[in-house]
């Protein structure tokens, strides 16, 4: 009797169990595509000119006006500053204790040309009682003391006549800019008395202009000389990048102040520098590895089973397909596989590993998602580079 119900009880169970459906698991499945990946490193820089001219004068005179500002756009033969004709204070002037009030060389533009005419007619004089000397010896007519005293006077009026020619050429009327550029730092002003050792003004030029950003340790050790580098600033127009490419990488490291660790200076040229001028803070992102137009899949995709890499491929009917890929760079979002997957296959977005080989899914309708996408980044921990148990970065 008891046999008999523990038999019907079995037929029971068994009947119900086979009358229960099975339940199918939904996933988010992905189309392969490709597309680029990219490694970079970003940081803050200036913008500096590689040409910034400093100019001076060597005339101690006052300056009259100045046309320019700091920060202004100037051509190459702009006039940025101009003197007054004379290098000394008027009455009714106002004087500072230390001011040059008198000099002791022509500054006078005018009288200087005066001088330097009257001059050069004194030499042609002294040239020609030169050679007459000369003529009346050759006859017993001069002596030899003659001739020398006029040669001597004939040099001393050519060294007088050299002088005031130099003293012309240090009185300037006007101060051009000598390139195209900005003016970066401005010293001149209205009334202000030259210091010939100090810069009248600076200008950077526009155009042979570069960028400078300093690398740490952990960030320099990617970079090498010809990467390609995007460049964005605040100045720019919303969305406008400018492309460079790094040209120099310094070959001494500095010690960090307050860390511990060195970096080094990174100089980036410019493809074309645009709207950028120099001082400008940028913010430049250096590729270190790129790879064009290759089979990319979500990180979250790709399971890593002791060093191999696959992927559940899934076709028409809802099977899965467990395939072993292989892996070229990763950025934080996404693989390069380098074969295993071909473009158009279809695989589960985010990996399960109680998916097994041969399992049929249900696949999602993505229409159903709300516009939201699965998280293709997966569950990333320190060390990995993959889903889960991915590989090492």
């Amino acid at each position: 009797m008891k046999k008999g119900i523990l038999f019907l009880s079995l037929l029971l169970v068994f009947l119900l169990s086979c009358g229960k459906k099975t339940e199918v698991k939904e996933y988010e499945v992905t189309t392969v595509e490709k597309g680029d990946i990219s490694l970079s490193t970003e940081k803050t820089g200036q913008v500096v000119s590689d040409n910034e001219i400093s100019v001076y004068t060597t005339s101690s005179q006052r300056v009259q006006k100045v046309f320019f500002k700091k920060g202004d756009n100037v051509k190459k033969g702009d006039v940025v500053v101009t003197f007054y004709p004379a290098d000394i204070f008027k009455k009714g002037d106002n004087v500072k204790k230390g001011d040059v009030v008198v000099t002791f060389y022509p500054v006078d533009k005018n009288e200087t040309l005066r001088k330097i005419q009257i001059k050069a007619l004194e030499v042609e004089q002294k040239r020609r009682d030169l050679r007459n000397a000369s003529e009346l010896f050759k006859v017993g007519g001069a002596s030899k003391v003659s001739i020398d005293d006029a040669r001597i006077a004939l040099e001393t009026a050519q060294l007088e006549l050299s002088t005031l020619q130099e003293d012309l050429s240090l009185i300037k009327d006007e101060i051009v800019s000598p390139v195209d550029g900005v003016i970066t730092e401005m010293t001149a002003d209205e009334n202000y008395r030259v210091n010939t050792e100090t810069t009248l003004f600076k200008v950077s030029d526009t155009k042979n202009m570069k960028v400078e950003v300093s690398l740490s340790d952990s960030q320099i050790k990617n970079v090498a000389v010809g990467q390609r580098v995007e460049i964005t600033s605040d100045s720019l127009p919303d969305g406008e990048k400018v492309e460079g490419e790094v040209a120099e990488v310094s070959g001494v490291a500095t010690k960090s102040s307050s860390l511990d660790e060195s970096n080094t200076t990174v100089t980036i040229k410019f493809n074309d520098a645009k709207s950028l001028r120099p001082g400008t803070t940028i913010n430049a992102v250096i590729f270190y590895k790129e790879s064009k137009n290759v089979i990319k899949v979500p990180y979250s995709a790709v399971m890593n089973e002791n060093g191999k890499f696959y992927v559940f491929t899934v076709d028409n009917s809802g099977k899965v397909t467990k395939k072993e890929v292989q892996i070229g760079i990763n950025d934080d979002s996404y693989y390069e596989v380098t074969s295993g997957l071909s473009e158009g296959e279809k695989i589960i977005t985010v990996i399960d590993e109680s998916l097994k080989d041969g399992e049929k899914i249900k696949i999602a309708d993505p229409s159903k998602n709300n516009g939201k996408k699965a998280n293709i980044k997966g569950n990333k921990r320190k060390g990995d580079g993959g889903g889960p148990g991915g590989p090492p970065m």
